[in-house]
């Protein structure tokens, strides 16, 4: 999740990855993050939490098989295998291939409309 909030001096601050957050005192949190490093947080106010699942990610380059002919697409978040690129016809050209809405994983929401630019990031 992504946390927005306001600190003691006043600076509106904001952090993602955030697995749990545990009210630890009167305006004390600490928050775990997704790498399993913490930190401490002086709040005068949360502002807002939001579910970074709910944000649709593109999947990320994975690698590439030979035997398949085809390239493996990973979850942004979590790098499991959400799709493939594959040369269906043989003809030098991928076409993607998005296994599911969601990464079976960890839930993120995969988008599932890519581009030609999204073909170039990848370097097919």
């Amino acid at each position: 999740m992504k946390i927005h909030y306001l600190n003691l001096q006043g600076t509106e601050r904001m952090f993602e990855n955030i697995v749990h957050l545990q009210n630890m005192d009167s305006g004390m949190f600490e928050a775990l993050f997704d790498n399993s490093k913490s930190v401490t947080l002086a709040v005068d106010r949360i502002e807002g939490i939001f579910d970074q699942k709910a944000i649709q990610r593109k999947a990320v380059y994975g690698n590439y098989n030979p035997d398949a002919d085809c390239h493996y697409l990973e979850c942004a978040v979590c790098k499991e295998t959400i799709g493939q690129l594959d040369n269906e016809d043989a003809d030098g050209k991928y076409k993607y291939n998005i296994f599911g809405n969601y990464c079976p994983n960890c839930g993120q929401k995969i988008v599932q409309k890519y581009t030609e630019e999204d073909y170039k990031q990848w370097g097919v």
